[in-house]
């Protein structure tokens, strides 16, 4: 390859990965920034913390919802309509939460806006995966995940000066929070779809969404199907129970809150890194390998995380956990597109996203009960880290993909 095509390839991969990511990042702010305003909403509207778990389980449900509909969507109507219609769907209602006058109409738009983020990530998997040359599908998926991370730590820090320093209200940070679907126009005239979406006519099929959905169970693609649901359940069950509960396990071992939110801070920085390695380690064996390397890791450092009692050993021990959990994410989204052929791929991914957000609906309940009932925070640690150990165990049994089967 000459100098100019390398160089072509090149602007093509980081403007791919620019456009793409971009929206990525749009999806963890909004996550990130959620998440501190539901102390200010909770105060506001004098909420119990019943409801308070309401709001946060409505946001799942949706997402459950949105990630199936919307993965048959894109591969019926084409991956950057339904990109750019999610993007919209979650932002708008996202700002409209701001006029919300009561919890219940609150919980409704909150709703609505969880089916246009559960979109998003199926399609964006999927776009990247058929987009993407072969020989840098992966690193571009890796990288994305760098965004997600960028996203966090800034809804962190935006989040925090907003607040707690501007003392700003909730809703005009809700508000604000309806600015990404400007980023819709961008994305409609600098996204390129795939040239089977690029012709409407050919996809008006009324049978489609039920043969796709028999598609994935299927005797060539059942056990994979089955599989993937497990893995995906078990990993974001144990994230959103356990990663999540950071700050508030930091609390409860003794760290004062603005303690815990710097160190919270340099254990995403973390995440950074451990993106970059399963590039560098994708090279050399496959992605599902590197998967179970790395939830072997984030179980090894659950486990000691769980039993630290010095702040050295829970900043360690975290940035540990961070940096196997992030990573193990990054592997998974690349075994995940690995499993279906493009036609039903989106299909596949998103019945799989939407399996495994049950996971962020029962992981957090899960952790709360067992908080509740005052278990021990080693003995927490470990119900999420058998979790981890189901979804090793079933990748160790799951078959491998052809490079065939991922180009068809």
């Amino acid at each position: 390859m000459n100098l100019t095509k390398r160089l072509s390839l090149l602007i093509y991969n980081n403007k791919l990965l620019l456009i793409v990511g971009i929206s990525w990042l749009f999806n963890a702010l909004d996550i990130g920034l959620f998440s501190f305003l539901l102390t200010a909403i909770k105060q506001d509207w004098g909420l119990s913390s019943n409801q308070l778990t309401y709001i946060v389980n409505i946001n799942s449900v949706g997402m459950v919802i949105g990630a199936c509909l919307f993965g048959l969507y894109a591969d019926s109507r084409g991956r950057k309509p339904v990109l750019i219609f999610t993007l919209i769907l979650f932002s708008i209602f996202s700002g409209l939460c701001a006029f919300a006058w009561n919890f219940t109409s609150f919980i409704i738009l909150r709703f609505i806006m969880g089916i246009g983020l559960g979109g998003q990530l199926p399609v964006i998997l999927t776009l990247i995966s058929e987009q993407a040359p072969l020989a840098e599908k992966d690193k571009i998926i890796s990288l994305i995940e760098v965004f997600w991370s960028f996203g966090i730590i800034f809804s962190t820090l935006i989040g925090y000066f907003l607040l707690s320093i501007a003392a700003i209200s909730w809703q005009t940070v809700m508000l604000l929070m309806a600015t990404p679907a400007l980023y819709a126009f961008y994305l409609a005239y600098n996204l390129m779809d795939i040239p089977r979406y690029q012709k409407p006519n050919l996809l008006k099929n009324p049978k489609m969404v039920e043969f796709k959905l028999g598609y994935l169970f299927n005797s060539k693609y059942r056990k994979n199907t089955l599989m993937l649901w497990i893995v995906w359940f078990c990993i974001i069950f144990s994230y959103y129970g356990l990663f999540l509960w950071l700050p508030n396990i930091m609390i409860m071992k003794g760290i004062g809150f603005v303690q815990s939110f710097k160190y919270i801070i340099l254990i995403t920085i973390v995440q950074i890194p451990s993106y970059f390695s399963v590039i560098w380690l994708i090279r050399y064996v496959s992605g599902k390998l590197i998967l179970i390397m790395y939830l072997i890791g984030t179980l090894i450092s659950a486990e000691l995380f769980g039993n630290a009692d010095s702040m050295m050993e829970l900043l360690s021990y975290g940035s540990l956990l961070s940096f196997f959990n992030l990573g193990a994410w990054a592997a998974l989204y690349i075994h995940t597109t690995e499993q279906y052929p493009s036609f039903i791929r989106a299909t596949g991914i998103g019945a799989t996203v939407s399996i495994g957000l049950i996971g962020s609906i029962l992981g957090p309940l899960m952790a709360k009960w067992l908080m509740a009932n005052a278990v021990p925070i080693p003995s927490i640690f470990s119900v999420f880290s058998i979790a981890i150990l189901i979804a090793v165990l079933t990748l160790v049994m799951q078959n491998e993909c052809t490079q065939q089967e991922q180009m068809e």
